[in-house]
Protein backbone atom coordinates (compact mmCIF):
# COMPACT_ATOMS: atom_id res chain seq x y z
CA UNK A 1 0.00 0.00 0.00
CA UNK A 2 1.41 3.36 -1.05
CA UNK A 3 0.87 6.14 1.49
CA UNK A 4 1.07 9.92 1.54
CA UNK A 5 3.18 10.61 4.60
CA UNK A 6 3.91 13.91 6.29
CA UNK A 7 6.90 14.34 8.59
CA UNK A 8 7.97 17.28 10.74
CA UNK A 9 11.38 18.16 12.12
CA UNK A 10 12.93 21.56 12.63
CA UNK A 11 16.39 20.57 11.38
CA UNK A 12 17.79 18.48 8.55
CA UNK A 13 21.43 17.75 7.68
CA UNK A 14 23.20 20.74 6.10
CA UNK A 15 26.38 20.55 4.05
CA UNK A 16 29.46 21.65 6.00
CA UNK A 17 27.76 21.36 9.39
CA UNK A 18 27.95 18.47 11.84
CA UNK A 19 24.34 17.23 12.03
CA UNK A 20 22.61 16.04 15.17
CA UNK A 21 21.75 12.38 15.26
CA UNK A 22 18.00 12.93 14.98
CA UNK A 23 18.53 15.19 11.94
CA UNK A 24 20.14 12.24 10.14
CA UNK A 25 17.52 9.77 11.36
CA UNK A 26 14.61 11.82 10.04
CA UNK A 27 16.36 12.38 6.69
CA UNK A 28 17.31 8.73 6.16
CA UNK A 29 13.92 7.41 7.23
CA UNK A 30 12.14 9.79 4.84
CA UNK A 31 14.34 8.65 1.96
CA UNK A 32 13.72 4.99 2.82
CA UNK A 33 9.96 5.51 2.91
CA UNK A 34 10.11 7.04 -0.58
CA UNK A 35 12.20 4.12 -1.84
CA UNK A 36 9.47 1.84 -0.48
CA UNK A 37 6.97 3.48 -2.83
CA UNK A 38 5.46 6.19 -0.64
CA UNK A 39 5.15 9.95 -1.04
CA UNK A 40 6.83 11.90 1.79
CA UNK A 41 6.53 15.61 2.52
CA UNK A 42 8.80 16.91 5.25
CA UNK A 43 8.18 20.26 6.97
CA UNK A 44 11.37 21.88 8.26
CA UNK A 45 13.18 25.13 9.08
CA UNK A 46 16.27 24.05 7.11
CA UNK A 47 16.76 23.61 3.34
CA UNK A 48 16.29 20.37 1.45
CA UNK A 49 19.43 18.19 1.60
CA UNK A 50 21.06 17.49 -1.76
CA UNK A 51 20.42 13.75 -1.53
CA UNK A 52 16.82 14.05 -0.35
CA UNK A 53 14.30 12.27 -2.59
CA UNK A 54 11.34 13.54 -0.55
CA UNK A 55 9.60 16.90 -0.79
CA UNK A 56 10.55 19.63 1.69
CA UNK A 57 8.30 22.50 2.71
CA UNK A 58 10.21 25.41 4.24
CA UNK A 59 8.66 26.78 7.41
CA UNK A 60 9.13 30.42 8.47
CA UNK A 61 11.92 30.67 11.02
CA UNK A 62 13.75 33.04 13.33
CA UNK A 63 17.53 33.46 13.47
CA UNK A 64 17.71 31.20 16.53
CA UNK A 65 17.65 27.51 15.75
CA UNK A 66 16.91 26.67 19.38
CA UNK A 67 13.97 29.07 19.45
CA UNK A 68 12.64 27.63 16.18
CA UNK A 69 12.70 24.12 17.54
CA UNK A 70 11.41 24.70 21.06
CA UNK A 71 8.86 27.46 20.72
CA UNK A 72 8.09 28.27 17.07
CA UNK A 73 7.61 24.78 15.59
CA UNK A 74 5.12 23.47 18.20
CA UNK A 75 2.63 26.18 17.19
CA UNK A 76 3.39 25.97 13.46
CA UNK A 77 2.38 22.32 13.24
CA UNK A 78 -1.26 23.07 14.04
CA UNK A 79 -1.46 25.56 11.16
CA UNK A 80 -0.27 23.14 8.46
CA UNK A 81 -2.69 22.03 5.75
CA UNK A 82 -2.43 18.24 5.96
CA UNK A 83 -5.71 17.13 4.38
CA UNK A 84 -4.04 15.52 1.36
CA UNK A 85 -1.92 13.29 3.61
CA UNK A 86 -2.76 9.89 5.10
CA UNK A 87 -0.66 10.23 8.22
CA UNK A 88 1.72 12.62 10.00
CA UNK A 89 4.93 11.35 11.62
CA UNK A 90 6.25 13.61 14.38
CA UNK A 91 9.74 13.52 15.89
CA UNK A 92 9.40 16.07 18.66
CA UNK A 93 8.14 19.52 19.65
CA UNK A 94 4.48 18.66 19.05
CA UNK A 95 3.08 19.39 22.50
CA UNK A 96 1.04 22.38 21.22
CA UNK A 97 -0.53 20.40 18.36
CA UNK A 98 -3.94 19.66 19.89
CA UNK A 99 -6.48 19.59 17.05
CA UNK A 100 -5.33 16.63 14.99
CA UNK A 101 -7.32 15.98 11.83
CA UNK A 102 -5.28 12.98 10.62
CA UNK A 103 -3.63 10.07 12.46
CA UNK A 104 -0.24 10.87 14.00
CA UNK A 105 2.72 8.69 14.90
CA UNK A 106 5.21 10.06 17.41
CA UNK A 107 8.81 8.80 17.69
CA UNK A 108 10.68 9.54 20.91
CA UNK A 109 14.42 9.57 20.18
CA UNK A 110 15.23 9.64 23.88
CA UNK A 111 13.78 11.03 27.10
CA UNK A 112 14.17 14.59 28.31
CA UNK A 113 14.20 13.45 31.93
CA UNK A 114 17.28 11.34 31.25
CA UNK A 115 18.86 14.12 29.22
CA UNK A 116 18.44 16.38 32.24
CA UNK A 117 20.37 13.99 34.47
CA UNK A 118 23.46 14.18 32.29
CA UNK A 119 23.31 17.80 31.06
CA UNK A 120 26.48 19.79 31.75
CA UNK A 121 24.83 23.00 32.99
CA UNK A 122 22.05 23.93 35.39
CA UNK A 123 20.18 25.74 32.60
CA UNK A 124 20.23 22.65 30.38
CA UNK A 125 19.13 20.45 33.27
CA UNK A 126 16.14 22.71 33.98
CA UNK A 127 15.13 22.98 30.31
CA UNK A 128 15.21 19.20 29.79
CA UNK A 129 13.36 18.58 33.05
CA UNK A 130 10.63 21.02 31.97
CA UNK A 131 10.18 19.03 28.75
CA UNK A 132 9.33 15.79 30.54
CA UNK A 133 5.62 16.64 31.15
CA UNK A 134 5.41 17.93 27.56
CA UNK A 135 6.67 14.56 26.30
CA UNK A 136 4.06 12.79 28.42
CA UNK A 137 1.43 15.02 26.82
CA UNK A 138 2.79 14.31 23.33
CA UNK A 139 2.49 10.58 23.98
CA UNK A 140 -1.18 10.97 24.91
CA UNK A 141 -1.94 13.08 21.84
CA UNK A 142 -0.40 10.64 19.35
CA UNK A 143 -2.40 7.88 17.66
CA UNK A 144 0.62 5.64 18.18
CA UNK A 145 3.97 6.25 19.85
CA UNK A 146 7.35 4.59 19.39
CA UNK A 147 10.67 4.76 21.22
CA UNK A 148 14.05 4.12 19.64
CA UNK A 149 15.17 2.60 22.94
CA UNK A 150 13.64 1.14 26.07
CA UNK A 151 13.42 4.33 28.14
CA UNK A 152 10.55 6.01 26.17
CA UNK A 153 8.50 2.84 26.74
CA UNK A 154 9.26 2.75 30.46
CA UNK A 155 9.15 6.48 31.21
CA UNK A 156 6.73 7.92 28.66
CA UNK A 157 4.38 5.09 27.76
CA UNK A 158 5.47 4.57 24.15
CA UNK A 159 3.88 1.44 22.67
CA UNK A 160 6.97 -0.31 21.32
CA UNK A 161 10.62 0.02 20.39
CA UNK A 162 11.76 0.53 16.82
CA UNK A 163 15.49 0.99 16.40
CA UNK A 164 17.15 3.47 14.10
CA UNK A 165 18.81 2.15 10.98
CA UNK A 166 21.92 2.68 8.88
CA UNK A 167 22.80 3.31 5.25
CA UNK A 168 24.07 0.06 3.70
CA UNK A 169 25.70 2.02 0.86
CA UNK A 170 28.01 3.73 3.34
CA UNK A 171 28.47 1.46 6.33
CA UNK A 172 29.67 -2.03 5.50
CA UNK A 173 32.77 -4.12 6.23
CA UNK A 174 35.54 -2.56 4.17
CA UNK A 175 39.31 -2.73 4.16
CA UNK A 176 40.70 -1.86 7.57
CA UNK A 177 43.70 0.39 7.99
CA UNK A 178 47.01 -1.54 8.17
CA UNK A 179 47.86 0.59 11.22
CA UNK A 180 45.95 0.36 14.55
CA UNK A 181 43.16 2.93 14.21
CA UNK A 182 40.41 4.19 16.51
CA UNK A 183 37.57 6.63 15.93
CA UNK A 184 35.74 8.97 18.30
CA UNK A 185 32.50 10.74 17.34
CA UNK A 186 30.73 13.48 19.28
CA UNK A 187 31.11 16.86 20.93
CA UNK A 188 34.14 17.39 23.15
CA UNK A 189 32.11 18.53 26.16
CA UNK A 190 28.62 17.81 27.45
CA UNK A 191 27.19 14.33 27.84
CA UNK A 192 29.23 13.04 24.89
CA UNK A 193 32.45 14.16 26.64
CA UNK A 194 34.53 13.00 23.66
CA UNK A 195 37.56 14.79 25.05
CA UNK A 196 37.83 12.01 27.63
CA UNK A 197 37.73 9.35 24.90
CA UNK A 198 40.48 11.15 22.98
CA UNK A 199 42.65 11.49 26.08
CA UNK A 200 42.28 7.78 26.88
CA UNK A 201 43.34 6.90 23.34
CA UNK A 202 46.28 9.30 23.49
CA UNK A 203 47.48 7.50 26.63
CA UNK A 204 47.50 4.22 24.64
CA UNK A 205 50.24 5.58 22.40
CA UNK A 206 52.63 4.59 25.19
CA UNK A 207 51.91 0.94 24.32
CA UNK A 208 50.92 1.49 20.66
CA UNK A 209 53.10 4.35 19.32
CA UNK A 210 51.64 4.19 15.80
CA UNK A 211 48.00 4.36 16.93
CA UNK A 212 45.93 6.56 14.60
CA UNK A 213 43.15 8.55 16.29
CA UNK A 214 40.29 9.95 14.22
CA UNK A 215 38.12 12.50 16.07
CA UNK A 216 34.89 13.57 14.35
CA UNK A 217 34.12 16.56 16.53
CA UNK A 218 32.75 20.11 16.43
CA UNK A 219 36.14 21.85 16.69
CA UNK A 220 39.78 20.76 16.21
CA UNK A 221 41.47 19.01 19.12
CA UNK A 222 44.80 20.65 19.89
CA UNK A 223 47.18 17.70 19.63
CA UNK A 224 49.21 16.70 16.56
CA UNK A 225 48.57 13.03 17.28
CA UNK A 226 44.83 13.49 16.78
CA UNK A 227 43.32 13.76 13.31
CA UNK A 228 40.41 16.14 13.80
CA UNK A 229 37.53 16.03 11.33
CA UNK A 230 35.08 18.93 11.47
CA UNK A 231 32.06 19.31 9.18
CA UNK A 232 32.92 16.34 6.97
CA UNK A 233 30.57 14.65 4.51
CA UNK A 234 28.79 11.44 5.41
CA UNK A 235 30.86 9.69 2.72
CA UNK A 236 34.09 10.77 4.41
CA UNK A 237 32.72 9.77 7.80
CA UNK A 238 31.78 6.33 6.51
CA UNK A 239 35.28 5.86 5.08
CA UNK A 240 36.85 6.70 8.45
CA UNK A 241 34.49 4.26 10.20
CA UNK A 242 35.25 1.45 7.76
CA UNK A 243 39.01 1.97 8.17
CA UNK A 244 38.93 2.04 11.99
CA UNK A 245 39.54 -1.02 14.10
CA UNK A 246 37.56 0.19 17.11
CA UNK A 247 35.21 3.04 18.02
CA UNK A 248 35.49 4.59 21.48
CA UNK A 249 32.61 6.40 23.20
CA UNK A 250 32.54 7.97 26.65
CA UNK A 251 29.00 9.36 26.40
CA UNK A 252 27.06 9.43 29.66
CA UNK A 253 23.64 8.98 28.06
CA UNK A 254 22.51 7.68 24.68
CA UNK A 255 18.88 6.92 23.93
CA UNK A 256 20.00 4.72 21.05
CA UNK A 257 23.39 5.69 19.64
CA UNK A 258 23.19 5.48 15.86
CA UNK A 259 26.95 5.66 15.52
CA UNK A 260 27.20 2.40 17.50
CA UNK A 261 25.11 0.71 14.82
CA UNK A 262 27.17 2.26 12.01
CA UNK A 263 30.37 1.03 13.66
CA UNK A 264 28.93 -2.46 13.98
CA UNK A 265 27.78 -2.53 10.35
CA UNK A 266 31.32 -1.65 9.27
CA UNK A 267 32.93 -4.27 11.50
CA UNK A 268 34.35 -1.59 13.79
CA UNK A 269 34.14 -2.74 17.40
CA UNK A 270 32.46 -0.38 19.91
CA UNK A 271 34.11 0.27 23.27
CA UNK A 272 31.85 2.37 25.47
CA UNK A 273 30.48 3.17 28.87
CA UNK A 274 27.22 1.47 29.67
CA UNK A 275 24.07 3.44 28.86
CA UNK A 276 20.52 2.79 27.71
CA UNK A 277 21.53 2.72 24.06
CA UNK A 278 24.11 -0.04 24.50
CA UNK A 279 22.06 -2.93 25.85
CA UNK A 280 19.98 -3.93 22.84
CA UNK A 281 22.64 -3.02 20.31
CA UNK A 282 25.94 -4.07 21.83
CA UNK A 283 25.48 -6.15 24.98
CA UNK A 284 22.78 -8.51 23.73
CA UNK A 285 24.57 -9.20 20.44
CA UNK A 286 28.06 -9.39 22.01
CA UNK A 287 29.22 -6.85 19.45
CA UNK A 288 31.56 -4.83 21.66
CA UNK A 289 32.84 -4.12 25.15
CA UNK A 290 30.96 -2.10 27.78
CA UNK A 291 33.14 -0.59 30.50
CA UNK A 292 32.12 0.67 33.95
CA UNK A 293 34.82 3.32 34.25
CA UNK A 294 37.68 5.02 32.42
CA UNK A 295 40.27 2.49 33.55
CA UNK A 296 38.21 -0.43 32.25
CA UNK A 297 37.54 1.39 29.01
CA UNK A 298 41.25 2.01 28.44
CA UNK A 299 42.08 -1.63 29.17
CA UNK A 300 39.35 -2.82 26.80
CA UNK A 301 40.54 -0.57 23.98
CA UNK A 302 44.12 -1.75 24.46
CA UNK A 303 43.04 -5.39 24.46
CA UNK A 304 41.04 -5.05 21.26
CA UNK A 305 43.78 -3.16 19.45
CA UNK A 306 46.40 -5.78 20.32
CA UNK A 307 44.34 -9.00 20.14
CA UNK A 308 43.10 -9.62 16.61
CA UNK A 309 41.24 -12.81 17.54
CA UNK A 310 39.04 -11.07 20.13
CA UNK A 311 38.57 -8.06 17.88
CA UNK A 312 37.50 -10.18 14.93
CA UNK A 313 34.96 -12.11 17.04
CA UNK A 314 33.25 -8.93 18.23
CA UNK A 315 33.46 -7.49 14.72
CA UNK A 316 31.70 -10.47 13.15
CA UNK A 317 28.97 -10.38 15.81
CA UNK A 318 28.38 -6.69 15.14
CA UNK A 319 28.10 -7.13 11.38
CA UNK A 320 25.60 -9.98 11.83
CA UNK A 321 23.43 -7.98 14.26
CA UNK A 322 23.45 -4.87 12.06
CA UNK A 323 22.14 -6.74 9.03
CA UNK A 324 18.68 -6.75 10.61
CA UNK A 325 18.59 -2.97 11.08
CA UNK A 326 18.97 -1.34 7.68
CA UNK A 327 16.92 1.79 6.97
CA UNK A 328 14.78 -0.15 4.53
CA UNK A 329 13.95 -2.64 7.32
CA UNK A 330 13.07 0.21 9.68
CA UNK A 331 10.85 1.84 7.03
CA UNK A 332 8.88 -1.40 6.68
CA UNK A 333 8.33 -1.50 10.45
CA UNK A 334 6.94 2.04 10.41
CA UNK A 335 4.71 1.33 7.42
CA UNK A 336 2.98 -1.40 9.43
CA UNK A 337 2.34 1.10 12.22
CA UNK A 338 1.07 3.72 9.76
CA UNK A 339 -1.38 1.23 8.26
CA UNK A 340 -2.67 0.28 11.70
CA UNK A 341 -3.13 3.92 12.76
CA UNK A 342 -4.92 4.80 9.54
CA UNK A 343 -7.35 1.89 9.76
CA UNK A 344 -8.23 2.63 13.41
CA UNK A 345 -9.34 6.29 13.34
CA UNK A 346 -11.35 5.81 16.51
CA UNK A 347 -8.05 6.02 18.40
CA UNK A 348 -7.45 9.58 17.25
CA UNK A 349 -7.18 11.92 20.25
CA UNK A 350 -9.93 14.49 20.54
CA UNK A 351 -9.40 18.13 21.41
Amino acid sequence: MSLRIGMVHSDLPEEGKKPGGVFVVVHELANSLVRAGNYVRLYSHTPKPKDAIYEVVDLPRTKSGTLNRRLVLPFQIGKLNLQDLDILHLHGDDWAYWNRSIPTVRTFHGCAINESKFADSLKAKLVHAAYHPLELLANKLASYSVGVGDDPVKLLGAKEVISNGYDTNLFYPGEKSPTPTAIVIGTLKGRKQSQLAIELLLSLRQEIPDLVIHAVIEQPYNDPSVQSWVGISKEQLALLVRESWIGVSTTLYEGFGMYYLEWMAAGTVPVTFGNIGTKSLIENSKAGIIAENSSQLRDAALHLLTDSSTRNRYSQNGVAAAKLLTWDDIAQSYMKIYASAITQPEKLPTS
